[in-house]
């Protein structure tokens, strides 16, 4: 019998257990016994793995996050022989793992003759390379975009400076995607960078139209507490800076994730059936498989144009 690892890897994301779920649905549909990895790599490591039924992961499947728990293995490439040697003991002969870059980069070293393969992206980052959208980007922007309109509503009865800093570590795609569906005044990422004079007259606009203002930071904006402390003396009023936190990881999916979560799972299990290593990422709105010797690693360059920002 063909048994088949489900392995979650390092910052957890919405959708994954939708993805779990599919997985394990498709691979009993193929007679092939399903195992879940416990707490990612370092759970391979130690032999951690549990049997699934899928209509037990269906029950776990509209939340967040992900359970099977999850890590990060520093040095990676050092335990790379100790994991495949874990993947014979649990007779894994395939393997799909569900994580961003540094999970997705670390699977192709656990690709051998008897066991193939396939990284998933799931990551509300969404920086995977060749990839337009990840597991869990589009419930963290919702998330995102609930706080703001919350804080709207608190601007519209007293003046403030709003700042909200969202995750995304030193990548400002997800902040961007906030601030536009949200409607925010100012935009703080990496990638464009403002001065203090810039986003003074910008906060000056934004109160002369409606008597608060909105920024959107992500984690990774240098010194942006002082930036918008400086911003807010600038322009007279008092800031209020709030970060949403790990609460973008979690929540339930929205539906746009949970499609994403069964495509990518179609797709994987359509690899792993003719025993194909590589990743599937999602390109011209839909779930694509390359190789692993077509797939250029590392993080995608982000392009978007600035338009209102």
């Amino acid at each position: 019998m063909t048994t088949f690892g489900i392995l979650t890897s390092g910052g957890d994301a919405p959708g994954m257990n939708a993805c779990i779920y599919w997985l394990n649905r498709f691979a009993e549909d193929n007679d092939w016994k399903t195992l879940g990895i416990q707490e990612g790599f370092v759970g391979l490591l130690r032999g951690e793995a549990v049997e699934l039924q899928f209509n037990e992961t269906l029950k776990r499947s509209r939340f967040g996050s992900t359970m099977l728990g999850s890590s990060r293995l520093p040095n990676f490439p050092d335990h790379a022989e100790k994991l495949k040697q874990s993947l014979v003991n649990l007779e894994i002969d395939k393997l799909a793992i569900i994580g961003g870059n540094g999970s997705l980069t670390a699977a192709k070293l656990l690709v051998s003759d008897s066991c193939s393969v396939v990284g998933i992206p799931g990551t509300i980052d969404n920086n995977v390379a060749d990839c337009e959208e990840s597991l869990g980007f589009d419930t963290a922007v919702t998330t995102g975009v609930k706080m703001v309109d919350g804080i709207r509503d608190a601007g519209e009865a007293i003046p403030h400076v709003f700042a909200l800093e969202v995750l995304g570590g030193n990548d400002g795609q997800l902040a961007h995607a906030v601030a536009e569906a949200s409607g925010a005044d100012v935009l703080l990422i990496p990638e464009h960078s403002l001065s203090v004079e810039e986003i003074t007259e910008k906060v000056k606009r934004a109160m002369a139209k409606y008597r608060y203002a909105i920024i959107i930071t992500c984690e990774g904006y240098p010194n942006s507490d002082s930036v918008i402390e400086q911003v807010s003396v600038n322009v007279g009023e008092t800031k209020r800076f709030g970060k949403i936190g790990h609460a973008q990881r979690g929540g339930q999916p929205s539906g746009r994730d949970r499609k994403l979560a069964l495509e990518y799972a179609l797709k994987t299990l359509e690899a792993l059936e003719q025993n194909q290593s590589g990743r599937v990422v999602w390109q011209n709105n839909k779930a694509v498989f390359l190789s692993y010797k077509d797939f250029p690693g590392g993080t995608r360059v982000y392009e978007e144009p600035w338009r209102i920002f």
